[in-house]
């Protein structure tokens, strides 16, 4: 189960998505892409697992793009 928060401050202005994997969960995000640009956030709890491309792009916004503390599986480059 992946968990999608979304925190707007104006509807005018941007938002900014953070997708939380918590503990025991699995989280499937692109992963027989060779590369992915993810435009949000991804925070991976600790025991949580995400399966993601071997290139990724975080371009989060915000003071934490990527917060890593599960495993990312399949991951090589990280940018």
């Amino acid at each position: 189960m992946v968990c999608v928060l979304s925190d707007c401050a104006d509807v005018v202005s941007s938002c900014v998505i953070v997708t939380t994997l918590q503990a025991n969960q699995t989280g499937y995000l692109e992963e027989y892409q060779p590369l992915t640009k993810l435009p949000i956030n991804l925070w991976i709890d600790d025991a949580s697992k995400a399966y993601l491309s071997p290139l990724i792009y975080i371009l989060g916004q915000g003071e934490i793009a990527l917060k890593w503390n599960g495993e990312m599986i399949g991951v090589r480059h990280i940018r």
